[in-house]
């Protein structure tokens, strides 16, 4: 279980280091994540409008958690899966927690080198 801090599990990060062979899989992967990212931004701006879209939040989510799923970031996976499933009243909450994971979790895919 990876800590509070930690927005990638270490052996996600180890297995993916282990597979780069040619020293730029770990970059390709954190622009291919950016790209998943900037396209899902329109439908994250919709679930934050009044009211939320909740089909565009749960399209965003799903994409999104797969995205974290494959780099390792279990917490950012744990914050999409809660928004996909989160009451009207706790989105605000909720929606400034995942900012925070994916925050964090891009912070840490940036260091990757």
């Amino acid at each position: 279980m990876p800590s509070s801090t930690e927005a990638v599990t270490a052996d996600a990060l180890a297995a993916l280091r282990a597979m780069d062979r040619d020293g730029r899989l770990l970059a390709r992967l954190r622009e291919a994540f950016e790209r998943t990212l900037a396209r899902q931004q329109p439908r994250l701006q919709a679930a934050r409008q009044q009211p939320p879209d909740r089909a565009a939040l749960a399209e965003a989510m799903h994409v999104l958690k797969s995205a974290a799923l494959q780099l390792g970031g279990t917490e950012l996976l744990r914050s999409c899966a809660q928004l996909e499933q989160c009451p009207d009243p706790e989105l605000p909450a909720r929606l400034a927690a995942f900012d925070a994971q994916l925050a964090n979790f891009r912070a840490e895919l940036a260091s990757w080198t």
